[in-house]
């Protein structure tokens, strides 16, 4: 996995680049932050390729999550 730092002003954060990080969501989630509950934000056409793969792992590391889909483009 890769981590790429993003700095724009006023803002920093991280984006990180590799195969089968999407199972690995929840544990990356859970050693940042301590809640129980997450959301998900994607498109239509995105939800069905990777929407389950996040949930999944969101629920195994303890979240309860809800995926917001909205209309692509």
């Amino acid at each position: 996995m890769k981590e790429l730092r993003v700095n724009i002003p006023g803002k920093e954060y991280s984006i990180f680049i590799g195969g089968g990080i999407l199972k690995e969501t929840g544990a990356m989630l859970r050693r940042v932050h301590g809640g129980r509950k997450a959301a998900v934000v994607t498109d239509e056409n995105v939800r069905p390729l990777y929407g389950g793969a996040v949930e999944n792992s969101l629920g195994e590391s303890g979240f309860e999550s809800t995926v917001i889909a909205v209309p692509a483009g």
